[in-house]
Order: C-alpha cells, then sequence, then structure tokens
C-alpha cells in the first residue's frame, strides 16, 4: 500500500506544479510578452521637410517602434462645409491632406509603423447651443460626421490610394486608429449634465461610429480608444475619474461592476490610458478612480469584466495601451526631475507597464519646445532643444530595470529590459569599481529580456548587448 500512496503524492505534486505555472508563468515565457516603444510629437508633422526628416530620423534611432501622429480634424476639412462636399471621399477637393501625407509618407519610409489619431471637430461638426466655456472641436461632436471623416481617412491610407505627389504609386497604408485624446477632460464637452454622466455615452456612440467606418474599409484595422487622462475631480465637476468614465461607457456599476442596461455596447480593439504621474512612477493615484502607471491593472480589471459581460464588443481579448506618459525635465524646466532622475522613471515606467501587460506605451515627445513657458510647454523630450540628448535618449534606447523581490539584503532582484536587438545579454555589477559578469541571458525575437538574480543589496548594476551598454541602475 505505500507504493500506490507515493505514487498518488507524487501525481498531486504535479497537478498543483502544473497549476501554479498556469497563474505564475515562467520568467521565460514572462520574457516573450512584448513592448513595443513609441514616441509623438508635432514635429513629426512639421511644415518644412528637413524639421520633419530630422526628427522622424531621431525617432528611427531612438528604437521607437510607433509613431504616433495626430489627424486633426478642423486642419483637414474645410472650415465652412461646401454644399457639394462629400466627408466621405478622400479625394475631395475640398480636403488638405498635404501635411499628414507627407508625415505619413516618411515615417512609413524609415520603417516606423505608423498610427493616427482624430481629434477636434470642425465647427459644422458639433452639436447645437455650443457654450462659449466649451473650447472649439469639443462640444458633441456629430457621430455620422466622424464616420463620415474615418472612412476617408481610412480609405486615403488603405494602400491603395494614389499619392497625389506620385501617381503611380499609392499611400502607404496605415492599420492604427485612434479616436479622441482624453475624452475624460474637456476635450470632450460637456463632461456632465449636473452630477450624471453625459461624456462616456456620446464618446459610446463616437466610437461606434468610428469603429464601423474603420472595419467598413478594411477589416485589419486596428480601433484605438482615445487615451483617457489620468487624473478627474468630484461628480458634477470639471473631469472625469477615469475609472469612472470607463465603467459608464462599458455599462457596468460599482466596484463589483455589475452589468446595467447597455442598449449599444462599445466597439473597439484596443483601450487606450495616459498613465501620467505627478510624482514618480510608483506613487498610485490617492483617489481609487484615478489611474496612474501602477494603477493600470484596474482597467484591464474593467475591460475584462465588460468583454465576460457582453459590453465590449467584439467578445474577445482587448489589448491596453499607454498613449502618453512623460516627466518634464531640469534643466531646461526648473520644476522639473533631475536629468537622472528623468531618466530613472522613463525606465522603470516601461517595466511596470509590462508588468501589467501593456503592449504599446508610447512617450510624449521627442524634443523639448523652443520656448520655455512652464505654464504651458512640456519640457520632457528624450533631446533638449538644440538637439542635444538628454540620459533619457539613453534609457528609451535601451531600458534597464531591476526590482528587489523581498525585504532582505542577499535577496533575489528580477532585471528586466529591452535590448537593442535580440541575442545575448550580459547583465553585470559593479564591485571595488569595476564591472563584473553576473549573468548571461538571451533576449527573445521581441528584444524583452528578463532575469532572476541573486546579490546582496544596494547593488549598480547594468546590461550589455550588442558592444551597447544600458545606464547603470542602483538597486537599493
Amino acid at each position: 500500500m505505500a507504493q500506490p500512496s507515493r505514487r498518488l503524492t507524487r501525481v498531486r505534486r504535479l497537478l498543483v506544479l502544473s497549476a501554479l505555472a498556469a497563474v505564475f508563468p515562467t520568467a521565460a515565457a514572462q520574457a516573450a510578452r512584448p513592448l513595443e516603444l513609441g514616441l509623438t510629437d508635432n514635429a513629426f508633422q512639421a511644415s518644412d521637410d528637413a524639421t520633419r526628416n530630422l526628427w522622424l530620423d531621431r525617432a528611427k534611432d531612438s528604437r521607437a517602434d510607433v509613431v504616433l501622429l495626430g489627424a486633426v480634424w478642423p486642419q483637414i476639412a474645410p472650415s465652412t462645409r461646401p454644399p457639394d462636399f462629400n466627408p466621405a471621399d478622400p479625394g475631395d477637393p475640398a480636403y488638405r491632406w498635404e501635411m499628414l501625407d507627407a508625415a505619413v509618407r516618411a515615417a512609413s519610409a524609415r520603417g516606423l509603423t505608423v498610427m493616427i489619431s482624430i481629434y477636434q471637430a470642425p465647427g459644422w461638426a458639433e452639436g447645437a447651443d455650443h457654450p462659449g466655456t466649451a473650447g472649439g472641436g469639443t462640444w458633441r461632436p456629430d457621430p455620422t460626421e466622424i464616420a463620415n471623416f474615418s472612412r476617408a481617412l481610412a480609405a486615403r491610407y488603405s494602400g491603395s490610394f494614389a499619392d497625389p505627389a506620385n501617381p503611380a504609386v499609392a499611400l502607404p497604408a496605415v492599420r492604427r486608429w485612434q479616436l479622441w485624446a482624453e475624452p475624460n477632460l474637456t476635450n470632450l464637452m460637456p463632461q456632465w449634465e449636473g452630477k450624471s454622466p453625459v461624456s462616456p455615452h456620446h464618446y459610446r456612440a463616437m466610437l461606434n461610429a468610428f469603429y464601423g467606418a474603420m472595419k467598413s474599409v478594411s477589416t485589419a484595422n486596428l480601433v484605438v480608444t482615445g487615451g483617457t487622462g489620468p487624473y478627474g475631480d468630484p461628480s458634477g465637476v470639471g473631469r472625469m475619474r477615469p475609472l469612472r468614465f470607463w465603467r459608464e461607457l462599458l455599462c457596468l456599476r460599482g466596484r463589483r461592476l455589475r452589468r446595467t442596461e447597455c442598449p449599444a455596447p462599445a466597439h473597439f480593439d484596443v483601450l487606450a490610458h495616459h498613465p501620467i504621474n505627478a510624482g514618480p512612477p510608483r506613487r498610485s493615484a490617492l483617489n481609487a478612480s484615478d489611474v496612474t502607471t501602477p494603477d493600470v491593472h484596474k482597467l484591464r480589471r474593467v475591460v475584462r469584466r465588460a468583454v465576460r459581460v457582453g459590453t465590449a464588443l467584439p467578445q474577445r481579448r482587448k489589448q491596453l495601451w499607454a498613449t502618453e506618459f512623460w516627466w518634464q525635465s531640469r534643466p531646461p524646466d526648473p520644476n522639473g526631475v533631475s536629468a537622472r532622475r528623468h531618466a530613472r522613471f522613463l525606465q522603470e515606467a516601461l517595466y511596470l507597464l509590462w508588468r501589467q501587460r501593456v503592449e504599446t506605451a508610447i512617450w510624449f515627445q521627442i524634443r523639448d519646445p523652443a520656448t520655455i513657458d512652464t505654464g504651458s510647454s512640456f519640457e520632457t523630450g528624450l533631446f533638449f532643444q538644440d538637439g542635444a540628448p538628454k540620459l533619457a535618449y539613453r534609457a528609451f534606447r535601451f531600458p534597464f530595470v531591476t526590482e528587489a523581490i523581498g525585504k532582505r539584503r542577499q535577496a533575489r532582484v528580477r532585471a528586466w529590459g529591452k535590448a537593442p536587438s535580440p541575442g545575448s545579454v550580459v547583465i553585470q555589477t559593479k564591485r571595488r569599481g569595476r564591472w563584473r559578469n553576473l549573468k548571461r541571458i538571451r533576449a527573445g525575437g521581441n528584444k524583452v529580456f528578463l532575469a532572476s538574480l541573486r546579490l546582496r543589496r544596494p547593488a549598480t548594476l547594468r546590461a550589455i548587448a550588442g558592444g551597447e551598454s544600458s545606464l547603470p541602475w542602483h538597486q537599493r
């Protein structure tokens, strides 16, 4: 009887280990998860070729996978609607596509994946009774007109529309499309009627019109929601908190996310958010309905529930993207963080987002603005205005982060990064002023790597790949 008992114990142990493996993937399995890096900046759509090409070249050199361009609707569409205007026709002569065409053409030629975000509405596509308190292009944008403009955009960048600059070839294909920026803020008005939410319900109608138009041109088009802003205000006052916005939009109520009546469920492929921190990247928002970098997992819980109960369609897994994150640096902004902290925050945010299964993270912006105004400008670039790189440039090109697991000084440390290319990565530690090899691992095809180390803290570490070094990471 003893032998069968031991055999049964072994079987049970194997079953337990299999269950644990399903819940806690191995390091190799986790490392296989990709993280795309992106950049967004008005310089990519500059009116002069030299500026546009310079900064797209820098984006490529920074190892960005994606560039996010803006299709500012009032700048492309006529300011007043002509009587014979066909807004769904990408070749209608009233449209002004030249600057967007040039940016799409130039980015695609460099092998960068192009994503286009639509925002603002021309006056003739806004709702009636526009109050003076609402910004231009924000007041109840007409879903039917959004569908028309979206259909024109998708058709123009379908990969089969003749390039006006060279009719013998087609304009490049674009497959990633985003509707609006921060629809839980004053970019979409009204947010409230009294204390009742308005913006999530109107945005759902906009999103469904957008989805239908994009998919009618090509089912390969990927529909990305507007990235929600990280912070909001109390009910009925100004901005809507992002979790409140998504629960309302996805017809879910309360902490238990109970399904409510939902006659027109939201259609999209990717849920986007802007996990911008007012402090360090590990600092959670004070309000439970706000979402900063370490809080992104809350959004995943909401969207998973919506898919399960049929209020997010199609009923399949939704990707989660961070379509804007940043910190301002000192210099040039006297209120920004130091150059070293700027670089450290960027890398740590990438790791925290990856750990929460974010698949694409887009940094705003590639270079600082020409004029520094700490009240309105953003000194967030990887480069200074004069073109000199910041430490953040090296951090973006080769991010490397370590994290202690446990509180003991002699403890396990997780090392994560994205190498310049697939292949061998050597992790080194600095001892007595010299760098010494600690562990050799491999980065897979997506260049992401993950390793488990044992060392005594505090420690200084770095990664070496392809003859290139990451910035040193100080593990406390």
